[in-house]
């Protein structure tokens, strides 16, 4: 510690400097000293720079005199840079002489006097020089190291003998000059000298000028001060101040960024050395307000510098927040720094005051600036806010700040404890440890940071945000807003409306009364509304939100939820996740309040209340219980489950009409004891009834509808799509309803079956859509616009032939030939389906669609696609590309019976197919197998019988690692003909299998369209009528484009009848139009063309003509046994050659437009059949022989009716 002296010599080496810096920042002479005999002056004139001062205490032979020199002015180069360099190089200077007459001015006017010097750098080294010199004592300051000139030369030679002689020629006494003539050397004197350096300061640690010597012994004054230039470092003013407070230089120990903040020209730093708009230096003005004795300050000084010290000292406390965080030191600091600076201060006047129970410190902000923005210290507070918390906690408490006044702020090694007694709006700052923090009435912010924090807001709109730690913070009365932050904290939002954030962690957050606004953000979080409109927003993760009272919004967000409404017309979202969510209180039934409730993404759980409530599933397989009053469920995506009253199908206490949605997917649908509204919606829906008379809708899809009997009510199904066929079945009293018979003869619309079950119909189901009402005496089921074959109810005749119903609903020009192809198909005796393997991908079982649903396929590979029922959109064919083309072409590259066994042979079904696909006959196909390589699974997207690129994928895509072989029966329908037969199992990586399904697809081959449509690029041909094809005839346009014979054929005959004026001109010509349209199919126009070189006996075309008229394989034209061969032979009847040719015709157009042979000759003389199946072979004969039965005839003809009027009288061709 420095002594009083040397407090006062450092003060006279600063007072030194006067003709180079504005008397603002003139450092203050010390009390109980008197200044005179300033130099230069004109009684003392200089022109090297020098300047020096005197200053004396006492009287007689008490009399003391310090002599000061200035140190250098770093601009004055000729004159004290000159002297610095000649007195550090041992060459003497000016200044030295100047230095000695000065001293001998002051000494001959003061012969009894003390006297001794000081001085600061050059002026140090100076003093150091003269005390030598003249053997007086010194006291110096960053002494300049001029030890150089203080060395005696070997022989008398020296500075010292230089001094000697200019003095002597000034005529000064010999005996003021004895000292300076009897010098032995520096070694002599040296302990004359004594000083004080700054640690770092740049005459001591610049490597250049550290290799010179100082004069006498040099204490360093360390301390911690970082990042300041050695140019700084060496102020005399820091030095000073410095000296006047050890505990000011100790502070920087533990504040290094004060030092830097000294000198920072953003702050309070004016360089003190100008003269021209000159500023107060904060250095030099604590100095000048410690010592006093100067203009402006108290005589004694009002100790500005010990009480600046005790606000940093406040802040350097070991362990706490204003210590470990550097942005908040700074601030603190540069807060410090600008009321000692820009306020008027009085002795006693601290910024800081030290927190009553501890572990803080307190201050006026209006103490620094009359705002906060004007506060240097802010640009550090704000790096502090930016780099601890969130831009919206930042938000929070940038929205505070300016009207903060109070502000405590943790420090010390404990928790601060801390209750705002201004009541003039605070901000409380809690640090690491575990604070408690209490505002007043006033608008507070109270931070706890880390540690586990107590905040309470008290009175007025309180922000307090919990940080770090597990965290209780409660709202007080008014409108707060509390921000848990980190960990699982507590939040009680109390009085006022609030809003609370839980943060990160586990929290649980209770609004109290008021409408709030609760959000658990991270965490498993605990949500309590209590009174008041809350919205409540559970966040991430798994949470449980209570509305309690009045009217709430209640939204779950991500993670498995709980949501409680509670009392009042609440609004539940659960979000993502699988939630459960209540619209009154689980247990209570007495909420009678409207409530919303949607479940959102993830497979949620929805509970209604006693009041009219809207459940909405959304995305997801969920489950919505109505509970009591008339609510409407809507089960949204996926398959979902949806009860009307409680969570049973056989407990139908709510009476109540509810309207139950199912939505997409296969939803499950239970009325109540109500008159309930079912609709299923699309895919495939399970509708049961209720107590009451529901009426029940399954949508798009094959839905199972379940009625229990009369305990059910008087039901009513409806689930006719536009132009669609019902499908699915119905459960009636647990049995699924088929359809009965009635006799061939009755004309009333009534059938039965052997259950008991009685159908009843309002018209012909075979003619259009009509009521039917089924009943077995225990209760009764209406289905509205039934079709025959909906729901799989046929109704049939005992004696019809017993046949798949396809419903009118394909396309009018289709219909024109033979609707549905059934007559057609029926006099045939045969149907063409297509039996491949389908995949279920989707969990569901392998499904399929029926014709009108399906699409178009090229199966023959002929050019022409044949409408045909198909796979569905989510379930997949097997298949392998055969031909490498990468798409999927034909029959042939499916797996049914049009697939080529390895030995060659057709295989007989999808399985069989498949098994021959197994080499290592193992009863799997997998990687074992050469075949593995090349399966696909084609998911057909769009439903266009084409193949994408994006449509094919590999098993291994879907998990699948084998295809088992082994089949069994397992019938399942998909509409008309359309059925699954056998059912396989393919087996995935995890050891898990899934279901294959062998289809039999019903086709109609009258419903084609070409594969590759031909361009109409002719003007003529674009103007002539134009009609949609079927079977292997194209559209009228497209085969008069065909460019053959045929198409020129058609294009004429067309042409004349588009030209003809009459109806009656148009009816001469309709045979020839559909003769010459059916030419163009390709197919061969009578069957001795596809005989396989057998004869062909035409019988049943007229019983007189039966035995004698038939063609027998001898010489054309030779009559045997009465037969002939030929049938243009002129022995033939011309009568029933007529028949033969006009029969021919017929048939060959009714071929042509059905897509298919009639009759179809056998590949060898052995494939016989009898001639009443249509067409045979003798047996082991080589004859066919024809034999229309008395069904085919007339089948035949009405067949080749509805060619000629349909199409053609149907359409615009009319005249």
């Amino acid at each position: 510690m420095a002594t009083q002296y040397e407090i006062d010599c450092a003060l006279m080496a600063g007072r030194a400097y006067q003709t180079t810096r504005d008397s603002i920042n003139w450092v203050p002479i010390p009390v109980g000293w008197v200044e005179f005999f300033h130099v230069p002056s004109p009684a003392f004139p200089s022109t090297s720079g020098f300047e020096a001062i005197s200053f004396q205490r006492g009287t007689g032979s008490n009399q003391e005199i310090v002599i000061s020199f200035a140190g250098t002015n770093p601009v004055d180069v000729g004159g004290d840079v000159a002297a610095d360099v000649g007195l550090a190089m041992g060459l003497g200077s000016i200044q030295l002489r100047e230095a000695a007459e000065y001293y001998l001015n002051v000494r001959q006017v003061n012969p009894d006097a003390v006297i001794s010097f000081t001085g600061h750098s050059l002026g140090g080294g100076l003093a150091a020089l003269m005390g030598v010199f003249f053997d007086r004592p010194a006291v110096t300051f960053d002494q300049a190291p001029f030890a150089a000139s203080a060395n005696a030369i070997a022989g008398g030679g020296g500075v010292y003998v230089d001094l000697l002689a200019h003095l002597r020629s000034l005529d000064y006494a010999e005996s003021l000059l004895q000292p300076l003539r009897d010098y032995p050397g520096l070694a002599d004197r040296a302990g004359q000298v004594r000083g004080r350096y700054v640690q770092g300061e740049f005459l001591t640690a610049y490597p250049a000028i550290g290799s010179l010597s100082g004069i006498g012994t040099q204490t360093p004054l360390t301390h911690g001060a970082n990042n300041v230039s050695g140019i700084d470092l060496h102020s005399q003013t820091l030095l000073t101040a410095f000296l006047q407070n050890d505990s000011f230089r100790d502070v920087t120990t533990k504040l290094s960024d004060l030092g830097k903040m000294l000198f920072d020209s953003n702050l309070y730093y004016n360089d003190p050395n100008i003269l021209e708009n000159a500023e107060r230096n904060f250095l030099e003005n604590l100095v000048r307000h410690q010592a006093g004795n100067i203009n402006g300050v108290a005589f004694d000084g009002d100790k500005m510098l010990d009480r600046f010290t005790a606000d940093l000292q406040a802040v350097a406390q070991d362990g706490g927040l204003t210590l470990t965080n550097n942005f908040i030191t700074k601030a603190l600091i540069a807060f410090a720094m600008q009321m000692y600076y820009e306020k008027v201060t009085v002795e006693n006047k601290h910024l800081f005051d030290t927190v009553s129970m501890g572990g803080g410190l307190h201050f006026d902000q209006n103490d620094i600036a009359d705002t906060l923005s004007a506060a240097k210290g802010g640009v550090h507070f704000r790096n502090y806010l930016y780099t601890t918390f969130t831009d919206e906690e930042q938000m929070l408490i940038n929205s505070l700040l300016p009207v903060l006044r109070d502000w405590y702020v943790q420090a010390g090694a404990t928790g601060m404890n801390v209750t705002d007694t201004q009541n003039r709006n605070a901000f409380l700052l809690g640090g690491n440890g575990s604070d408690t923090l209490t505002g007043g009435s006033g608008t507070d912010l109270l931070i706890g940071n880390a540690g586990v924090d107590t905040l309470e807001g008290a009175g007025g709109s309180d922000i307090l945000i919990g940080g770090n730690g597990e965290d209780r913070l409660m709202g007080g009365d008014d409108n707060d807003i509390l921000d848990g932050g980190k960990e699982g904290d507590f939040l009680y939002g109390d009085g006022g409306d609030d809003r609370l954030k839980g943060g990160e962690g586990d929290d649980k957050l209770f609004g109290g009364d008021n409408a709030d606004v609760l959000e658990g953000q991270s965490g498993d979080d605990i949500l309590d509304g209590g009174k008041g409109n809350d919205i409540l927003k559970g966040g991430d993760n798994n949470d449980i939100l209570l509305g309690h009272e009045n009217d709430d919004d209640l939204y779950g967000d991500a993670g498995n939820d709980t949501l409680v409404g509670g009392e009042g017309t609440d609004t539940l979202d659960g979000g993502e996740g699988n939630d459960d969510l209540y619209a009154g209180d689980p247990g209570d039934s007495s909420d009678s309040s409207v409530n919303k409730l949607n479940g959102g993404a993830g497979d949620d759980k929805l509970y209604g209340a006693a009041g009219q409530d809207l459940l909405e599933g959304g995305t997801g397989n969920d489950i919505l219980i109505g509970g009591d009053g008339a609510d409407e469920l809507f089960g949204g995506e996926n398959d979902d489950t949806l009860y009307a009253g409680t969570e049973s199908t056989t407990d139908n206490s709510d009476t109540t009409a509810n309207q139950l949605i199912g939505g997409t997917g296969n939803d499950t649908l239970n009325g109540g004891g109500g008159q309930d509204l079912l609709l299923g919606g699309d895919g495939d829906d399970t509708l049961s009834s209720g107590a009451r008379d529901e009426v029940m809708k399954g949508g798009i899809g094959s839905d199972t509808y379940l009625y229990a009997g009369a305990s059910d009510g008087y039901d009513s199904i409806e689930d006719r799509a536009e132009g669609k066929q019902q499908l699915g079945n119905i459960r009636y009293a647990g049995a699924t309803l088929s359809g009965g018979t009635r006799p061939k003869d009755d004309t009333n619309y009534q059938w039965k079956n052997d259950d008991g079950v009685t159908y009843s119909t309002s018209g012909d189901p075979d003619k259009g859509e009509t009521t039917l009402t089924i009943s077995n005496g225990n209760g009764r089921l209406t289905v509205k616009k039934f079709i025959n074959g909906d729901l799989g109810i046929q109704l049939k005749d005992k004696d019809k032939e017993d046949e798949p119903f396809v419903p009118p609903d394909i396309e009018r020009s289709v219909e024109a030939i033979d609707p549905g192809n059934r007559d057609y198909k029926r006099a045939k005796t045969w149907s063409a389906p297509r039996d491949p393997l389908v995949i279920d991908l989707d969990g569901n079982g392998a499904r399929a669609t029926p014709t009108w649903a399906g699409t178009y396929f090229d199966y023959d590979g002929d050019g022409t696609q044949t409408r045909s029922g198909w796979v569905a959109q989510n379930d997949a064919l097997l298949v392998r590309d055969r031909n490498g083309n990468g798409s999927i072409d034909t029959q042939s590259e499916l797996y049914g019976d049009q697939t080529l066994n390895p030995n060659g042979t057709l295989a007989r079904s999808g399985f069989a197919a498949l098994a021959g696909e197994d080499g290592n006959h193992d009863g799997r196909i997998d990687a074992q197998d050469a075949a593995w390589n090349e399966l696909k699974l084609w998911q057909d997207r769009n439903n266009d019988g084409q193949t994408q690129a994006d449509e094919l994928s590999t098993p291994a895509q879907h998990d699948i690692v084998a295809f088992n072989t082994a089949a069994t029966n397992h019938y399942v329908g998909f509409g008309g003909s359309t059925n699954q037969l056998r059912s396989g199992t393919y087996t995935k990586a995890d050891g898990s299998t899934g279901a294959i399904g062998e289809m039999q697809f019903e086709q109609n081959p009258v419903d084609t369209r070409p594969a590759q449509p031909v361009t109409v690029d002719t003007p003529t041909l674009a103007a002539l009528p134009n009609l949609k094809g079927s079977g292997k005839v194209q559209s009228l346009w497209q085969a008069m484009s065909l460019g053959t014979q045929e198409a020129q054929a058609l294009a004429d005959v067309v042409g004349r009848f588009d030209a003809a004026t009459t109806r009656a001109e148009q009816l001469t010509l309709l045979d020839e139009v559909l003769t010459a349209w059916a030419d163009t199919s390709g197919m061969t126009k009578t069957l001795d063309e596809r005989a396989n070189g057998y004869a062909v006996e035409y019988l049943g075309l007229g019983t007189d003509q039966r035995s004698r008229h038939a063609v027998t394989p001898t010489t054309a034209g030779t009559p045997t046994n009465g037969r002939v061969r030929n049938v243009d032979d002129p022995h033939l009847d011309a009568a029933y050659r007529a028949k033969i040719a006009e029969f021919t015709r017929v048939m060959h157009v009714a071929e042509a437009f059905n897509g298919e042979y009639f009759y179809n000759a056998p590949g060898a003389a052995s494939d016989t059949r009898g001639a009443n199946d249509g067409m045979g072979v003798y047996w082991g004969g080589s004859a066919y022989n024809l034999n229309l039965s008395h069904d085919g005839r007339p089948v035949v003809s009405l067949s080749l009716n509805g060619a000629q009027i349909d199409p053609l009288y149907g359409t615009g061709c009319k005249p």
